[in-house]
């Protein structure tokens, strides 16, 4: 009888480890994406893109704008570890928010989520992710200069709109001072050519000598 019950344990013991196993296996095995991953590539399992949710607003294109066709997960993710449901990926279209629909799960593993997700019809679609808000703006640009390439950046993306703004500053002050510097040269040229028209000529005699008429001989004076 010993035997019996202790044979039960192990097996509800095993029974039991497997179960938790399989639990975390989705977030223990998820891939890892990042911006450079083409999604038509992708082999039906599970992901995760680390600092980065799934969108599940709809509130494209402004999030994706550099995606063509992004696709965003519609409906509500799970809220306690180790819950899963099963959403609709809509690719979003100019005239239509769901043009089409992918078949997406999530499952929530506690500080993040992972998706079991599928390749894309084609290039230009991708599964649209969004900067997790809880985590700081020095680490998403660090996680960017990490993992995606710099054009798409959005540190980098906000450093451009800088250099841009100074510099069309610096182009603006350099285009004024040298208008105002043309304009005061011309003023000053202006000023001593009127100087030398109205300045009196010398006799080598010292006598100051004033001619009004080419056909009259000088006065002096």
């Amino acid at each position: 009888m010993k035997i019996f019950l202790l044979a039960l344990l192990i097996v509800f013991s095993s029974i039991t480890v497997n179960a938790d196993s399989s639990e975390s296996e989705e977030c223990d095995l998820a891939t890892r994406l990042d911006r450079g991953t083409n999604h038509n590539t992708l082999i039906l399992g599970w992901y995760r893109m680390k600092h980065h949710e799934l969108l599940n607003e709809n509130d494209i294109p402004g999030s994706c704008a550099f995606i063509p066709s992004p696709i965003w997960a519609r409906g509500s993710f799970p809220e306690n570890e180790g819950d899963e449901v099963a959403l609709d990926g809509c690719v979003y279209s100019e005239t239509n928010a769901c043009e089409k629909i992918y078949s997406i799960k999530v499952h929530n593993c506690g500080e993040h989520n992972v998706y079991y997700l599928n390749a894309t019809a084609t290039t230009d679609e991708a599964y649209c992710f969004k900067k997790d808000d809880d985590d700081d703006d020095d680490d998403d640009c660090e996680e960017q200069e990490e993992d995606y390439g710099k054009k798409f950046h959005r540190c980098h993306r906000n450093n451009r709109y800088v250099v841009l703004v100074i510099g069309s500053v610096i182009i603006a002050g350099v285009l004024i001072s040298m208008v105002a510097i043309y304009l005061w040269r011309r003023k000053r040229l202006a000023a001593m050519l009127k100087k030398e028209m109205y300045k009196a000529p010398q006799d080598s005699n010292g006598p100051v000598v004033v001619t009004t008429n080419d056909n009259l001989p000088p006065k002096k004076y």
